[in-house]
């Protein structure tokens, strides 16, 4: 089984990368949309894989830490959620999205993944519902977490929120637990 590669990007698309190893060999790996634009050809890329085995096919999916792999381990253990289900709601949602969603039990704090549709979601936060509070996801702070829920309050979509939250100094959401201040500088960007 394969669990981590490393090596040269030789090809990124919106959904794979594929990866050169030292040993020569070059494998397809699918992965979040975040991830492959990120990936530019001839430069380094390390990714945590699960290696996805049927009868007629295998495949490697591909994630920059573990918090995001583990979370795509726990989404396809849903009966009825795929691997490629998995990836998409991924790409459309943070961890920190679908961990909130989960432990608040509300499906439309996700954005809308393709193929994945409103029961899907119930059922997944159903079936999740207390394995995911030993995701460690990016260390996200308290204040972080309350300027997202207080954004998705204010009808902003999660891509929105993300964008907003990449655009604010590190420094000031790691510090910061005026959630006044959070939303000023969030708003900077919305």
């Amino acid at each position: 089984m394969i669990r981590y590669i490393e090596g040269k990007v030789l090809e990124s698309d919106v959904n794979y990368t594929i990866i050169l190893t030292a040993s020569g060999l070059g494998y397809k790996v699918y992965s979040t949309v975040d991830t492959c634009m990120q990936a530019t050809v001839d430069s380094a890329l390390k990714l945590y894989t699960y290696h996805h085995i049927r009868e007629d096919i295998e495949s490697l999916f591909g994630f920059i830490n573990k918090a995001d792999l583990e979370m795509f381990e726990l989404l396809i253990s849903v009966s009825g959620l795929g691997p490629k289900s998995a990836l998409a709601l991924l790409s459309s949602n943070n961890i920190n999205n679908i961990v909130a969603a989960i432990k608040q039990k509300s499906p439309e704090l996700l954005n809308k993944a393709p193929g994945l549709g409103k029961k899907t979601l119930e059922k997944m936060i159903l079936e999740l519902g207390d394995k995911v509070d030993h995701i460690n996801s990016t260390q996200i702070s308290n204040g972080q977490n309350e300027l997202r829920l207080a954004l998705t309050s204010l009808g902003y979509t999660g891509k929105e929120i993300d964008a907003a939250i990449k655009n604010i100094h590190p420094d000031l959401l790691d510090q910061s637990t005026d959630l006044n201040v959070l939303l000023k500088e969030a708003f900077r960007y919305l």
